[in-house]
């Protein structure tokens, strides 16, 4: 009898190793599931044809066409300049502006921030 009837500490610990990494891949699959349809609820369901919603920045964003002969920059979105006439908008929060459509492209990727500064819209 004696000693030798005991496991080894590496051989008690191997059934605990084998579960958890059998485990693991079952944790991540749930966490993607969870993931995907936590974000298909906040979009509205999706699936079915339905146009993906944009957060809804109502004042927080201002929209109007831009004047030509002023030098405004560039949109940081896409690195155009400004064309006389084009559609602007700018994010009341901290004034930066860009194309109303690069905006809205950005917006619609569920970021909730300035693409330059990463201010709240």
């Amino acid at each position: 009898m004696g000693l030798h009837s005991l496991p080894s500490a590496a051989e008690a610990f191997f059934p605990f190793a084998l579960l958890a990494y059998a485990l693991l891949p079952v944790a991540l699959l749930v966490d993607g599931v969870t993931r995907a349809v936590v974000r298909m609820i906040r979009l509205g369901g999706g699936g079915d044809g339905e146009e993906e919603r944009m957060p809804d920045v109502g004042a927080r964003v201002e929209v109007w066409r831009h004047e030509g002969g002023v030098d405004a920059g560039e949109c940081c979105v896409c690195l155009h300049g400004f064309e006389a006439e084009a559609e602007v908008s700018q994010v009341v929060a901290c004034r930066h502006f860009f194309h109303r459509e690069c905006l809205e492209r950005w917006l619609s990727h569920l970021h909730s921030t300035c693409p330059l500064c990463r201010s709240m819209v």
